[in-house]
């Protein structure tokens, strides 16, 4: 019985945190006295901010609604036949490595860096600690970005794919901070 309660206990406050969160969706935020250092997010995962040497690569970025300016950059290891890929969110590195499929999501502990240098990300930090202590992880339909590559291919003498941008920013009761798929151009990269 006692669980029982513990249980509706911790429904009844992430239903509590949820509705706030909802709240802060809905409203209109003043993002100008958000206060954010550029700068301040220091490469803590060692990524590679560039392309091993001699490795033949392709760059291409989009404005990503909320998140702002993101880059892809793939590069392609013909002796292997691998790619690996390095996603930077306005200037700063998320992701760096060589991928084994074709769809890859941002963890928990990158998200949470993510919401500290995003302006429009900082008023749900409370939100997401708070889902976070009940749940012990964060709801990929909550917050979430991952990558997609469409078609990938990858042969002898060159690697090909249409890379997509799925992300989900703060959406809780149906209602989104963004929420949506943006497209990178198709790259063709030849060895």
């Amino acid at each position: 019985k006692r669980r029982s309660v513990k249980l509706i206990m911790k429904g009844l406050i992430l239903f509590t945190v949820l509705l706030l969160a909802s709240f802060c969706v809905s409203s209109a935020i003043n993002l100008d006295s958000v206060a954010i250092k550029k700068g301040s997010h220091q490469n803590k995962h060692n990524y590679m901010l560039t392309p091993p040497v001699g490795l033949p690569s392709w760059t291409d970025c989009i404005n990503v609604t909320e998140l702002g300016r993101t880059c892809l950059t793939v590069f392609a290891n013909p002796h292997n036949l691998t790619i690996g890929i390095i996603i930077q969110i306005n200037n700063i590195t998320v992701f760096s490595d060589y991928i084994t499929e074709n769809q890859i999501c941002l963890d928990d502990t990158t998200l949470l860096e993510l919401i500290t240098y995003i302006p429009a990300l900082l008023p749900f930090k409370a939100v997401i600690d708070e889902v976070i202590a009940l749940l012990g992880f964060i709801p990929a339909e909550a917050f979430s970005v991952c990558l997609v590559i469409n078609n990938l291919n990858i042969t002898s003498r060159f690697a090909t794919g249409c890379p997509q941008l799925q992300t989900v920013l703060m959406c809780f009761f149906d209602k989104c901070l963004y929420k949506g798929t943006d497209d990178f151009k198709c790259f063709k990269i030849n060895f």
